[in-house]
């Protein structure tokens, strides 16, 4: 609302626990994954921030593909009035919301793999839709190319409006040998109206040890100018000692 930043300190606390099945006469499935995961966030005088448990499962087949279902309760406090489309904010207070998600992912050995997926559920005092869909292309063994998309579909009630969400992120992974490696990933966000470059090349002059240059840019696409940009320089030596 102030468009003023407050920072808080926190105490994080996050556990993780899961049971794998291996079936033995089974050649399509490796594994029955059944997981669940705490988080707790509070800040310095222990007060809750953030409360997070999640119960999934993951089924892995031998193809390398896999099948993910998750449900989610969180409980935020929100401290501050906020707004996740730049309408009326949401008032201060703590909000319980429920998320059910399913992600699929095809043989990643493929030229082609695909992902996808979807989630429904409530979101603060709103409700939430999401849809995920990636394609990647693999140039063995010099290369990866991909693409993925996110939308999400925000709707709260009156007068805190309504939107949808888009963001596209594509990304190139190339190799030139063992040793120079050239990354870039390019964003495309719809919310923030922004569009984002960030290149990086890697030389591994020996093990361990690598040489990094890397350009970031960021444009307002409704005007289409920089609203920020930088050149970094990186380098790390392992010692043997």
């Amino acid at each position: 609302v102030r468009d003023t930043s407050i920072h808080v300190g926190t105490n994080h606390w996050f556990t993780r626990f899961s049971y794998t099945i291996y079936p033995e006469k089974s050649n399509r499935i490796i594994s029955h994954e059944f997981n669940a995961r705490y988080i707790y966030d509070g800040d310095t005088a222990f007060s809750m921030l953030l409360n997070e448990a999640q119960a999934g499962y993951v089924l892995k087949f031998s193809s390398t593909a896999q099948i993910q279902v998750s449900y989610d309760h969180n409980v935020v406090n929100l401290l501050f009035p906020f707004t996740f489309i730049d309408d009326e904010p949401l008032p201060a207070g703590i909000y319980n919301y429920d998320q059910v998600k399913i992600g699929l992912t095809s043989d990643r050995r493929r030229l082609f793999s695909l992902l996808g997926g979807f989630s429904y559920g409530t979101f603060y005092n709103g409700i939430r839709s999401q849809y995920t869909i990636g394609i990647r292309y693999r140039a063995q063994p010099w290369g990866n190319f991909s693409v993925n998309v996110e939308q999400n579909d925000l709707s709260f009630p009156e007068p805190y409006g309504k939107d949808r969400l888009l963001l596209i992120s594509p990304r190139i992974e190339i190799n030139f040998s063992r040793s120079l490696f050239w990354t870039t990933f390019l964003q495309y966000n719809t919310h923030r109206d922004n569009f984002n470059i960030n290149s990086r090349l890697q030389w591994r002059f020996q093990p361990m040890s690598d040489f990094y240059i890397v350009y970031t840019d960021n444009y307002a696409v409704e005007f289409w100018g920089p609203k920020n940009r930088a050149l970094v320089i990186k380098l790390n030596y392992w010692f043997n000692l």
